[in-house]
């Protein structure tokens, strides 16, 4: 996968992110952040999640699990809140949606290799999951609600519509999943008055994600709106819960292509300015 942004956009700090082609990949993008880990010395936990959130300004206590170490609990002056908005799934709400062979996320292309295999979607996370679920070999169908495609990566749309000409991927435009079922998908499709059955090992529910607002509610944060976007001042990013900051793609609630690397790495910036100017006139 290939970023948006060239690599000026997205590079932290004074540490240059080197790539080969005039975009990061996202591999080239994930060693650089890394490596920015490593050079800072951040203190990174993985795989342990905050649990809650107690205190107030001054004095808030995060406690926190791990599988192998269980709970644990730490102190601090403020909260810094950056949680994405991948945490759930838009899901289609249909019959067999639950089933094994339906994920909402995709991680790699091998293991579906010579097997019939439905994407569902059309924005670019869909489109690249087709493209490389292609390229390793399986047979995919592409379904997509509207009649044509539109916001993809311009250098992405090209390839895709290649494909598609030569019939290396199958595009099902103006077309809803109905049905899934363990050998086969039910798809209906517009001005057509029957339904349209294919056969499927494996759907990829490409439908886009949404943030966890009660993580956010939980701890005093208002949520609102359609668009469940948390409040916070536009300049600070402070919430409306003092001392808890929410910065990132979160600050777009639901809104997709909203927020992203290039436009909100410099919400961290701004948030320890806040801070560190108000500690000085305290």
């Amino acid at each position: 996968m290939l970023f948006y942004s060239t690599p000026e956009l997205i590079e932290l700090g004074d540490i240059p992110l080197i790539v080969r082609e005039a975009k990061p990949t996202r591999e080239e993008a994930l060693r650089y952040y890394r490596r920015f880990v490593e050079v800072k010395g951040l203190k990174v936990h993985t795989y342990e999640e905050v649990t809650e959130i107690l205190g107030s300004d001054g004095d808030f206590t995060v406690r926190t699990h791990t599988d192998g170490a269980g709970a644990h609990a730490y102190r601090t002056r403020k909260i810094i809140l950056s949680t994405g908005a991948f945490d759930q799934p838009k899901r289609i709400n249909v019959p067999g949606e639950n089933l094994p062979k339906v994920t909402h996320y995709f991680k790699e292309a091998h293991p579906y290799y010579d097997r019939d295999v439905l994407v569902v979607g059309g924005k670019s996370s869909a489109v690249e999951t087709a493209l490389t679920l292609f390229r390793s070999g399986a047979r995919v169908t592409l379904s997509y609600r509207r009649a044509e495609f539109y916001g993809i990566k311009y250098w992405v749309l090209p390839d895709l519509e290649n494909r598609i000409q030569e019939g290396s991927i199958r595009a099902i435009m103006s077309s809803t999943v109905k049905e899934i079922r363990q050998r086969d998908v039910v798809l209906q499709v517009a001005d057509q008055d029957a339904d349209l059955v294919i056969s499927n090992d494996f759907v990829f529910c490409m439908t886009g994600h949404e943030p966890d607002v009660a993580f956010l509610t939980d701890i005093g944060v208002e949520v609102a709106g359609s668009d469940r976007r948390p409040a916070h001042d536009q300049e600070t990013f402070e919430s409306n819960v003092p001392g808890v900051y929410v910065i990132g793609v979160i600050t777009a609630g639901n809104i997709g292509n909203e927020v992203f690397i290039e436009n909100s790495r410099t919400h961290g910036p701004k948030v320890i300015e806040h801070i560190t100017t108000r500690n000085r006139t305290l």
